[in-house]
């Protein structure tokens, strides 16, 4: 027989922390989540970047959440795995957390029951409140310029100002074509689902990730890589990415004007997400097409017949590495608002 979990249930029996190995390195231990019906974890300690994966040979999603300071996690550290653990309570989904040191689980189990102890009496009813009021919150945080939790760029942080969306040419050629961009189930017309269970979802995305518009920080060259691992059937590594390197054609928009959409919502893990689609206007800021990619000729033509073509340009990113390319873009694009 399975040894027992050893959990410490924080909210509800719905969220709850791991007094066990972690469970990214101990397959005994995701198999005792996976027969208590978990689908997810989170593990907490001093990663030098966030992800939401699927564990190779399990059912589990792993996020794997870090602070922009570890031993002092700041106010938007605290709100960000708040509102992660709020939408995934409203999806239906417990939560469980792994954290690697007593100080820093003290201080995240005292920022989540603080959270959720004004719900506790009727935790349905809060969630659906507090979904309601995620814009409220995010504009309250005192405001940064740059969060140091991922340093895989240039910058040594996600930057803050502006968000992007990440695509295709193939992709952006109906982006352009339609003003619109559109969530996975709108432009598939395909129910979530069937989305959850393809192959090139790769993350282990749940059902509901796909009725939504992900946006992620404008300096991230995690968002070309995203791209090219659709193209090529599986997760590169950051060498073989650097070694083939294609960019995607990225969408940028202010982060101040998707907080203020009506159709905004917060996962604590994008920069933002727009349920359903968005409009390119009067909204998107910059946009920029990799010269030399197939379509890519074509996909500028479109682009100049665009009453926004002004705010659309090409570059070539021959010479450039996937984080100089990633540091580019972001820099022509945050020139370009400012002015």
């Amino acid at each position: 027989m399975a040894e027992p979990l050893d959990l410490e249930w924080l909210v509800d029996k719905r969220i709850c922390l791991l007094n066990t190995h972690n469970p990214v390195e101990s397959r005994p231990v995701q198999e005792r989540l996976e027969a208590f019906g978990f689908s997810l974890v989170v593990t907490v300690r001093d990663y030098d970047g966030t992800s939401s994966w699927g564990l190779p040979d399990s059912t589990l999603r792993h996020y794997q959440c870090c602070f922009c300071d570890y031993w002092h996690p700041t106010a938007r550290d605290l709100h960000d795995l708040n509102e992660y653990c709020l939408c995934e309570l409203a999806h239906g989904r417990d939560v469980p957390i792994w954290i690697e040191h007593a100080r820093v689980r003290r201080g995240v189990a005292s920022s989540i029951r603080s959270f959720f102890e004004p719900g506790i009496a009727d935790l349905d009813s809060f969630i659906k409140a507090s979904l309601a009021s995620q814009r409220d919150r995010a504009l309250a945080l005192p405001p940064v310029e740059k969060l140091t939790r991922c340093q895989a760029c240039l910058d040594r942080g996600c930057m803050t100002d502006l968000a992007c969306h990440a695509t295709s040419v193939e992709t952006a050629a109906t982006i352009l074509a339609s003003g619109r961009i559109l969530s996975a189930c709108r432009a598939r017309q395909l129910p979530g689902e069937v989305l959850a269970r393809e192959p090139r979802n790769a993350a282990g995305d749940p059902p509901d990730y796909f009725n939504y518009v992900m946006f992620g920080a404008g300096n991230c060259p995690g968002l070309d890589k995203l791209i090219y691992e659709r193209v090529i059937g599986h997760p590169p590594s950051w060498e073989e990415f650097e070694e083939n390197f294609q960019p995607a054609v990225k969408f940028f928009f202010r982060t101040l004007d998707l907080v203020m959409h009506p159709d905004f919502c917060s996962d604590g893990h994008h920069q933002a997400k727009i349920r359903d689609e968005l409009l390119l206007e009067p909204l998107l800021a910059f946009a920029i097409i990799p010269e030399g990619l197939p379509g890519s000729t074509d996909l500028m033509g479109l682009a100049k017949e665009q009453a926004f073509a002004a705010k659309i340009v090409s570059r070539d990113f021959s010479g450039y590495g996937v984080k100089e390319w990633a540091r580019m873009a972001y820099c022509e694009a945050k020139q370009s608002v400012d002015n």
